[in-house]
Protein backbone atom coordinates (compact mmCIF):
# COMPACT_ATOMS: atom_id res chain seq x y z
CA UNK A 1 0.00 0.00 0.00
CA UNK A 2 1.15 3.45 -1.23
CA UNK A 3 2.28 5.34 1.82
CA UNK A 4 0.49 8.59 2.88
CA UNK A 5 3.93 10.63 2.59
CA UNK A 6 4.23 9.17 -0.99
CA UNK A 7 0.30 10.30 -1.54
CA UNK A 8 1.13 13.88 -0.65
CA UNK A 9 4.04 13.78 -2.88
CA UNK A 10 1.76 12.59 -5.84
CA UNK A 11 -0.62 15.04 -4.91
CA UNK A 12 1.92 18.14 -4.88
CA UNK A 13 3.35 16.69 -8.45
CA UNK A 14 0.05 16.95 -9.89
CA UNK A 15 -0.33 20.16 -8.49
CA UNK A 16 2.91 21.37 -10.29
CA UNK A 17 2.80 24.25 -7.42
CA UNK A 18 5.72 26.54 -6.65
CA UNK A 19 4.89 27.55 -3.28
CA UNK A 20 1.92 25.10 -0.97
CA UNK A 21 0.60 27.23 2.19
CA UNK A 22 -1.30 24.98 4.65
CA UNK A 23 -2.89 25.55 7.75
CA UNK A 24 -4.33 24.20 10.69
CA UNK A 25 -1.60 21.00 10.37
CA UNK A 26 -2.11 20.83 14.07
CA UNK A 27 1.07 19.48 15.37
CA UNK A 28 4.31 20.02 17.41
CA UNK A 29 7.88 20.54 16.41
CA UNK A 30 9.17 17.69 17.50
CA UNK A 31 6.26 15.51 15.82
CA UNK A 32 7.42 17.30 12.29
CA UNK A 33 11.29 16.20 12.66
CA UNK A 34 9.98 12.57 13.96
CA UNK A 35 7.05 11.85 11.88
CA UNK A 36 7.43 10.88 8.60
CA UNK A 37 3.44 10.38 8.10
CA UNK A 38 3.74 14.54 8.14
CA UNK A 39 5.22 14.06 4.79
CA UNK A 40 7.65 16.92 6.36
CA UNK A 41 10.06 15.86 3.61
CA UNK A 42 8.63 14.89 0.18
CA UNK A 43 10.77 14.97 -2.71
CA UNK A 44 11.33 18.32 -4.72
CA UNK A 45 10.10 20.58 -1.88
CA UNK A 46 11.45 22.06 0.99
CA UNK A 47 9.27 22.38 3.99
CA UNK A 48 9.10 24.83 6.79
CA UNK A 49 6.54 24.81 9.87
CA UNK A 50 5.41 26.86 12.48
CA UNK A 51 4.07 24.76 15.80
CA UNK A 52 1.97 26.21 18.86
CA UNK A 53 4.44 24.43 21.81
CA UNK A 54 1.91 25.08 24.05
CA UNK A 55 3.92 27.86 25.76
CA UNK A 56 1.11 30.43 25.78
CA UNK A 57 -2.38 30.25 26.84
CA UNK A 58 -3.43 27.44 24.27
CA UNK A 59 -2.96 23.62 24.23
CA UNK A 60 -0.06 22.22 22.49
CA UNK A 61 -0.76 21.58 18.98
CA UNK A 62 -3.53 23.81 18.21
CA UNK A 63 -3.13 25.91 15.13
CA UNK A 64 -0.05 25.85 12.66
CA UNK A 65 1.04 26.46 9.34
CA UNK A 66 3.31 25.05 6.69
CA UNK A 67 5.12 25.89 4.01
CA UNK A 68 6.00 23.81 0.96
CA UNK A 69 8.55 25.07 -1.79
CA UNK A 70 10.32 23.82 -4.48
CA UNK A 71 11.41 27.13 -5.64
CA UNK A 72 14.76 27.93 -3.58
CA UNK A 73 14.20 29.67 0.29
CA UNK A 74 17.18 32.09 1.39
CA UNK A 75 15.18 32.52 4.91
CA UNK A 76 12.30 31.49 6.89
CA UNK A 77 11.18 32.74 10.21
CA UNK A 78 8.58 30.75 12.31
CA UNK A 79 7.81 33.94 14.81
CA UNK A 80 7.71 36.84 12.34
CA UNK A 81 5.17 39.35 13.93
CA UNK A 82 7.10 40.23 16.97
CA UNK A 83 4.82 39.58 19.64
CA UNK A 84 5.40 36.26 21.88
CA UNK A 85 1.72 35.77 22.71
CA UNK A 86 1.00 35.83 19.15
CA UNK A 87 3.91 34.04 17.74
CA UNK A 88 3.69 31.41 20.77
CA UNK A 89 0.27 30.71 19.02
CA UNK A 90 2.02 29.29 15.80
CA UNK A 91 -0.05 31.15 13.18
CA UNK A 92 1.67 33.03 11.36
CA UNK A 93 5.45 31.71 8.82
CA UNK A 94 7.61 34.11 6.53
CA UNK A 95 9.61 32.25 3.86
CA UNK A 96 12.17 34.42 1.40
CA UNK A 97 12.35 33.13 -1.36
CA UNK A 98 15.10 35.52 -3.43
CA UNK A 99 12.62 37.91 -5.55
CA UNK A 100 9.46 37.92 -2.93
CA UNK A 101 8.53 36.80 0.40
CA UNK A 102 5.25 34.46 1.20
CA UNK A 103 3.86 35.19 4.33
CA UNK A 104 1.36 31.79 5.04
CA UNK A 105 -1.17 32.88 7.78
CA UNK A 106 -4.18 31.34 9.87
CA UNK A 107 -6.00 34.11 12.21
CA UNK A 108 -7.39 33.30 15.53
CA UNK A 109 -11.34 33.33 14.45
CA UNK A 110 -12.35 35.35 17.50
CA UNK A 111 -15.13 33.22 18.46
CA UNK A 112 -15.64 35.16 22.41
CA UNK A 113 -14.62 38.66 23.23
CA UNK A 114 -11.35 37.41 24.24
CA UNK A 115 -10.28 36.17 20.89
CA UNK A 116 -11.86 39.09 19.28
CA UNK A 117 -8.79 41.18 20.96
CA UNK A 118 -6.39 38.83 20.27
CA UNK A 119 -7.53 38.27 16.28
CA UNK A 120 -7.50 42.16 16.38
CA UNK A 121 -3.98 42.63 17.56
CA UNK A 122 -2.86 39.36 15.05
CA UNK A 123 -4.39 41.20 11.82
CA UNK A 124 -2.44 44.58 13.05
CA UNK A 125 0.72 43.00 13.80
CA UNK A 126 0.36 40.80 10.24
CA UNK A 127 0.00 44.86 8.45
CA UNK A 128 2.74 46.04 10.39
CA UNK A 129 5.00 42.50 9.49
CA UNK A 130 3.94 43.29 5.61
CA UNK A 131 5.19 47.31 5.82
CA UNK A 132 8.52 46.25 7.15
CA UNK A 133 9.10 43.62 4.33
CA UNK A 134 11.30 45.43 1.29
CA UNK A 135 10.52 43.09 -0.67
CA UNK A 136 6.78 42.18 -2.60
CA UNK A 137 4.93 40.30 -0.37
CA UNK A 138 2.52 37.27 -1.41
CA UNK A 139 -0.01 36.71 1.87
CA UNK A 140 -1.97 33.35 1.96
CA UNK A 141 -3.76 31.76 4.13
CA UNK A 142 -6.91 31.28 6.39
CA UNK A 143 -7.79 34.97 7.66
CA UNK A 144 -11.25 34.39 9.19
CA UNK A 145 -12.86 37.73 7.66
CA UNK A 146 -15.26 38.03 5.17
CA UNK A 147 -14.41 41.62 4.46
CA UNK A 148 -17.65 42.52 1.43
CA UNK A 149 -21.11 41.66 1.62
CA UNK A 150 -20.82 38.96 -1.02
CA UNK A 151 -17.83 37.19 0.66
CA UNK A 152 -20.39 35.33 2.95
CA UNK A 153 -23.71 33.74 2.06
CA UNK A 154 -26.69 36.12 2.35
CA UNK A 155 -28.30 34.25 4.86
CA UNK A 156 -25.68 35.13 7.42
CA UNK A 157 -26.08 39.13 6.60
CA UNK A 158 -28.04 41.66 8.81
CA UNK A 159 -30.64 43.64 7.30
CA UNK A 160 -30.81 47.54 6.39
CA UNK A 161 -34.34 48.28 8.09
CA UNK A 162 -34.96 51.65 7.32
CA UNK A 163 -35.79 51.18 3.85
CA UNK A 164 -37.99 48.41 4.19
CA UNK A 165 -41.77 48.93 3.74
CA UNK A 166 -44.11 48.30 7.33
CA UNK A 167 -40.93 47.51 9.38
CA UNK A 168 -42.31 49.89 12.11
CA UNK A 169 -45.57 47.75 12.51
CA UNK A 170 -43.42 44.33 11.90
CA UNK A 171 -40.18 45.34 14.65
CA UNK A 172 -43.49 46.69 17.06
CA UNK A 173 -44.69 42.77 16.33
CA UNK A 174 -41.35 41.24 16.88
CA UNK A 175 -40.80 43.28 20.07
CA UNK A 176 -43.38 41.37 21.90
CA UNK A 177 -42.36 37.54 20.90
CA UNK A 178 -41.31 34.89 23.12
CA UNK A 179 -39.06 32.76 23.61
CA UNK A 180 -39.96 28.74 24.34
CA UNK A 181 -37.87 25.74 24.36
CA UNK A 182 -38.31 22.94 21.65
CA UNK A 183 -37.62 19.90 20.91
CA UNK A 184 -35.78 18.86 17.48
CA UNK A 185 -35.13 15.09 16.49
CA UNK A 186 -32.57 13.88 13.98
CA UNK A 187 -34.91 11.23 11.48
CA UNK A 188 -32.49 8.96 10.90
CA UNK A 189 -31.07 8.20 14.78
CA UNK A 190 -34.07 9.27 16.56
CA UNK A 191 -31.70 11.27 18.70
CA UNK A 192 -33.68 14.47 20.08
CA UNK A 193 -32.18 17.51 20.89
CA UNK A 194 -32.98 20.76 23.36
CA UNK A 195 -33.80 23.76 21.14
CA UNK A 196 -35.25 26.95 21.74
CA UNK A 197 -37.63 29.04 18.97
CA UNK A 198 -39.37 31.97 19.07
CA UNK A 199 -42.90 33.01 18.44
CA UNK A 200 -45.04 35.76 18.01
CA UNK A 201 -48.86 36.35 17.84
CA UNK A 202 -49.15 32.61 17.98
CA UNK A 203 -47.09 31.55 15.14
CA UNK A 204 -42.96 30.30 15.03
CA UNK A 205 -40.87 32.17 13.60
CA UNK A 206 -36.78 31.87 12.83
CA UNK A 207 -34.93 28.86 12.97
CA UNK A 208 -34.47 26.88 16.37
CA UNK A 209 -31.26 27.78 18.17
CA UNK A 210 -28.67 25.77 21.15
CA UNK A 211 -29.99 28.76 23.49
CA UNK A 212 -32.30 31.13 24.42
CA UNK A 213 -30.13 33.93 24.20
CA UNK A 214 -29.31 32.55 20.38
CA UNK A 215 -33.09 32.42 19.16
CA UNK A 216 -34.00 35.91 20.90
CA UNK A 217 -30.81 37.83 19.68
CA UNK A 218 -31.25 36.80 16.24
CA UNK A 219 -34.55 39.21 15.80
CA UNK A 220 -32.79 42.26 17.93
CA UNK A 221 -31.83 44.90 15.17
CA UNK A 222 -30.02 44.68 12.92
CA UNK A 223 -32.42 41.69 12.36
CA UNK A 224 -30.81 38.92 10.41
CA UNK A 225 -31.78 38.47 6.46
CA UNK A 226 -33.37 34.89 7.06
CA UNK A 227 -35.27 36.08 10.42
CA UNK A 228 -36.05 38.93 8.02
CA UNK A 229 -37.99 37.57 5.51
CA UNK A 230 -39.39 35.36 8.09
CA UNK A 231 -41.03 37.84 9.97
CA UNK A 232 -42.47 39.23 6.86
CA UNK A 233 -43.80 36.39 5.65
CA UNK A 234 -45.54 35.36 8.95
CA UNK A 235 -46.32 38.56 9.81
CA UNK A 236 -47.45 40.70 6.88
CA UNK A 237 -48.25 38.18 4.26
CA UNK A 238 -44.93 39.69 2.39
CA UNK A 239 -42.11 37.76 0.61
CA UNK A 240 -39.39 39.51 0.42
CA UNK A 241 -37.04 39.18 -2.41
CA UNK A 242 -33.79 38.25 -1.31
CA UNK A 243 -31.81 39.47 -3.88
CA UNK A 244 -32.82 42.80 -3.43
CA UNK A 245 -32.62 42.45 0.31
CA UNK A 246 -30.28 45.42 1.35
CA UNK A 247 -27.41 43.91 3.56
CA UNK A 248 -25.41 45.90 6.03
CA UNK A 249 -22.33 46.46 5.01
CA UNK A 250 -19.53 44.31 7.30
CA UNK A 251 -18.56 46.30 10.41
CA UNK A 252 -15.50 45.58 11.40
CA UNK A 253 -12.17 46.54 9.63
CA UNK A 254 -9.34 44.58 9.26
CA UNK A 255 -5.89 46.10 8.83
CA UNK A 256 -4.57 43.94 7.03
CA UNK A 257 -7.02 43.12 4.18
CA UNK A 258 -7.28 46.75 4.01
CA UNK A 259 -3.77 47.70 3.79
CA UNK A 260 -2.69 50.21 1.19
CA UNK A 261 0.06 47.98 -0.20
CA UNK A 262 -1.68 44.18 -0.97
CA UNK A 263 -4.48 43.49 -3.44
CA UNK A 264 -7.19 40.75 -2.72
CA UNK A 265 -6.77 38.99 -6.47
CA UNK A 266 -9.98 36.83 -6.55
CA UNK A 267 -11.84 40.26 -6.19
CA UNK A 268 -9.99 42.15 -8.38
CA UNK A 269 -10.19 39.14 -10.76
CA UNK A 270 -13.75 37.86 -10.66
CA UNK A 271 -15.19 41.37 -9.12
CA UNK A 272 -19.06 40.72 -10.17
CA UNK A 273 -18.43 36.50 -8.51
CA UNK A 274 -21.34 35.41 -6.20
CA UNK A 275 -21.12 32.54 -3.68
CA UNK A 276 -17.49 31.61 -4.57
CA UNK A 277 -16.95 30.34 -0.97
CA UNK A 278 -13.91 28.41 0.77
CA UNK A 279 -15.56 27.59 4.16
CA UNK A 280 -18.68 25.89 5.38
CA UNK A 281 -20.03 24.57 8.35
CA UNK A 282 -19.03 20.67 7.69
CA UNK A 283 -21.49 19.40 10.83
CA UNK A 284 -24.58 20.87 9.32
CA UNK A 285 -23.71 19.56 5.79
CA UNK A 286 -23.71 23.56 4.59
CA UNK A 287 -21.41 22.55 2.01
CA UNK A 288 -24.56 20.68 0.27
CA UNK A 289 -26.27 24.21 -0.46
CA UNK A 290 -23.55 26.17 -0.82
CA UNK A 291 -23.68 28.37 2.20
CA UNK A 292 -20.72 29.70 3.70
CA UNK A 293 -17.90 32.39 3.11
CA UNK A 294 -14.92 33.24 1.66
CA UNK A 295 -12.49 33.80 4.45
CA UNK A 296 -9.34 32.05 2.95
CA UNK A 297 -7.64 34.51 0.64
CA UNK A 298 -4.09 35.46 -1.23
CA UNK A 299 -3.19 39.05 -1.16
CA UNK A 300 -0.35 39.93 -4.03
CA UNK A 301 1.73 43.05 -3.44
CA UNK A 302 0.92 45.82 -5.70
CA UNK A 303 4.42 45.49 -7.16
CA UNK A 304 3.44 42.32 -7.93
CA UNK A 305 -0.43 42.73 -8.70
CA UNK A 306 0.85 44.94 -11.87
CA UNK A 307 3.54 42.56 -13.39
CA UNK A 308 1.25 39.81 -13.63
CA UNK A 309 -2.14 40.20 -13.49
CA UNK A 310 -2.84 41.21 -17.20
CA UNK A 311 -6.87 40.75 -17.27
CA UNK A 312 -7.65 44.09 -15.62
CA UNK A 313 -7.59 46.77 -18.55
CA UNK A 314 -7.10 49.53 -15.44
CA UNK A 315 -3.39 47.67 -15.16
CA UNK A 316 -2.01 47.04 -18.72
CA UNK A 317 -0.13 50.50 -18.46
CA UNK A 318 1.55 49.63 -15.49
CA UNK A 319 1.95 46.07 -16.16
CA UNK A 320 3.87 46.91 -19.00
CA UNK A 321 6.40 49.32 -16.74
CA UNK A 322 6.47 46.78 -14.46
CA UNK A 323 7.67 44.05 -16.74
Amino acid sequence: EMSRSMRFGEWLGRLEVDVLCLQETKVRGRQVCEDSVLCARSSGYESYWSCNEGSGGQRAGLNGVATFSRIAVVGAEARPLGDDELDDEGRALLTDHGEFVVLNLYAPNGSSEARVSIKERFVEACARCVSRQEKPVVVCGDLNATPRCVDSHWSYGRVETSSLPRWAEIAARLARRECRETTTKNTKTGERFRKFRCRVEGKWIGSHHATREAAWDAFEEPIGAPECIDAYAKLAAVDLERATLPLLPRARSNALLEHPRLVDTFARLYPSARERFTCWDQYTNKRYENAGARIDFVLLDRALCRATIVRDPSLADEAAAAL
